[in-house]
C-alpha cells in the first residue's frame, strides 16, 4: 500500500480539514498510510485521529490572510499571500520538498496548498488538488478573472500571471525541478476534485469541471438540535463569532419571533441582547438532524451552504470574504439562495427565506435534480478512488 500526504496551506477555519477528514479515514481503511501536513495554526487533529496518521506541522513563511474583496485572479491570491517574495517562497517550498522526501511520500492530495503542489512537481510525485472553485480555478492561460461580472482585461491577467510565474520558476529550478509553462500547470495533469455542484461554482463559466459534490463526515458526533420557543420557521445559523452582521441577525430574529439556534465559531466580538426565541451555542450539532428539522439556514459559505441547498433548504448567505461573495453570486444567479451584506436588509431576507413559496419550489426542484450529490458516502468513495489512481 502507498504512503499518501494530505497537504494543507491556506485557510484558517476547519473548512479544508473538514473536507479531507473523511477522505483520510477512507484511504486509511483501504490500507494506505497517511501523513497529514500543514501549518501550525490549522486544526489537523481530526484528519490525524481518523486515519492514525503521522502529523507534520510547520511555521508559515508566507502570509495567507483571508481576502475580503478585490483580487483579480488566482495568481493575485498567491501574490497577495507572499509568493512574489522569492526567499519566503523558497523557504516554504524547501519545507515541503524535505517533508515529501523524508517521509517517502507516494502521492499528495492538496487542499489549497499551492507550495505542496509545486514541491510535489519538483519531486516527481503525483498529486491532485481538491476543494471549492475558489482554490481550484479553471485551468486556463492566463488564470481567469474572479470578477463574476466581467472577464477582466486579458493583458492585465497575463501580466499578473507572468510576474508570479517568474518567481515560481526561479524557485522550482533551484530545487532541480522543471519550469512551469503557465501558472495553471502547478495543478499538474489531474483535474482538480471540485467539492461543490456546477451551479455553486465560484467560476460560473468553467468548462468540463470534475464536480464530485460536498464532502463531510457522514458520521456526526454532534448533538441533536434543541429549539427554543417561538413562532414560525425554525432558523439554524452557523457563523464566526466576530461576524459583523451577527448582532443584526440576533435582533432581526428576535423581532420576527422565529425559533432560532445560532452556533458560533468563537466568542462574539460585540455585546448584544438575546430574546428567548434565540439560542446561542458553541457546540457542534448533528448536521443531518439540523437539515431534517430546520426550515431556514443561515451561513457565510462553505459546505453548509452547499448541503443546505442540496437538501432544498431556503438559505440566507452572509458572505465575508472574496470566495464567499463569489459563491453567493453563483447561487443567487440560479435563484438558489438569498444574499445579505447589510444589517438593514436582514429582517426582510429572513422573511423571504421563510415565506417565499416560489423560492421554496425552486429549491425543491433543484434538490431533486441534484439528489445524486447528497450521497456523501458515494462521494467519499469516488474521491478516494480518484486519489488512489495516483499510486495505481
Amino acid at each position: 500500500m502507498a504512503r499518501i500526504c494530505a497537504a494543507f496551506e491556506f485557510g484558517a477555519g476547519n473548512g479544508h480539514t473538514g473536507i479531507s477528514q473523511p477522505i483520510c479515514e477512507e484511504l486509511c481503511k483501504r490500507g494506505h498510510e497517511l501523513v497529514v501536513v500543514g501549518p501550525k495554526h490549522l486544526n489537523l487533529a481530526g484528519c490525524v485521529q481518523v486515519s492514525h496518521a503521522q502529523k507534520v506541522v510547520f511555521d508559515l513563511s508566507l502570509s495567507h490572510a483571508p481576502v475580503t474583496r478585490g483580487l483579480l485572479n488566482y495568481s493575485a491570491i498567491l501574490a497577495q499571500g507572499g509568493y512574489l517574495n522569492r526567499e519566503a517562497l523558497k523557504q516554504q517550498v524547501s519545507i515541503w520538498v524535505q517533508v515529501l522526501k523524508s517521509h517517502q511520500i507516494d502521492a499528495v492530495f492538496a487542499s489549497f496548498a499551492p507550495t505542496a503542489m509545486i514541491a510535489a512537481a519538483i519531486c516527481n510525485i503525483p498529486y491532485n488538488a481538491i476543494g471549492l472553485g475558489y482554490e481550484c480555478p479553471p485551468l486556463e492561460k492566463p488564470m481567469p478573472s474572479m470578477d463574476p461580472h466581467a472577464s477582466g482585461p486579458k493583458g492585465i491577467l497575463e501580466a499578473v500571471d507572468k510576474r508570479l510565474l517568474t518567481v515560481i520558476n526561479d524557485v522550482a529550478t533551484e530545487f532541480g525541478g522543471q519550469p512551469f509553462e503557465a501558472v495553471k500547470d502547478i495543478f499538474g495533469p489531474y483535474a482538480p476534485l471540485l467539492t461543490m455542484t456546477p451551479e455553486l461554482d465560484q467560476y460560473p463559466n468553467r468548462q468540463n469541471g470534475q464536480y464530485i459534490g460536498p464532502v463531510y463526515s457522514p458520521i456526526q458526533s454532534g448533538r441533536k438540535p434543541v429549539w427554543p420557543g417561538g413562532k414560525g420557521a425554525k432558523v439554524f445559523a452557523y457563523l464566526p463569532g466576530d461576524h459583523p452582521l451577527l448582532p443584526g441577525l440576533v435582533s432581526s430574529l428576535g423581532h420576527l419571533k422565529y425559533p432560532a439556534l445560532i452556533v458560533l465559531r468563537g466568542e462574539p466580538a460585540q455585546v448584544f441582547s438575546v430574546k428567548t426565541n434565540v439560542k446561542i451555542s458553541y457546540d457542534l450539532f448533528d448536521i443531518s438532524a439540523v437539515l431534517e428539522e430546520a426550515d431556514v439556514m443561515v451561513c457565510h459559505g462553505g459546505n453548509l451552504m452547499t448541503n443546505s441547498i442540496l437538501h432544498g433548504k431556503p438559505t440566507l448567505m452572509l458572505p465575508l470574504f472574496q470566495e464567499q461573495h463569489m459563491a453567493a453570486f453563483a447561487g443567487a444567479r440560479h435563484d438558489l439562495l438569498h444574499v445579505c451584506d447589510t444589517r438593514r436588509h436582514l429582517k426582510s431576507c429572513l422573511k423571504l427565506c421563510a415565506t417565499d413559496v416560489t423560492f421554496k419550489n425552486t429549491l425543491r426542484a433543484y434538490a431533486e435534480k441534484r439528489k445524486n450529490y447528497r450521497d456523501v458516502n458515494a462521494t467519499i468513495t469516488r474521491c478516494s478512488d480518484l486519489i488512489e489512481r495516483l499510486v495505481n
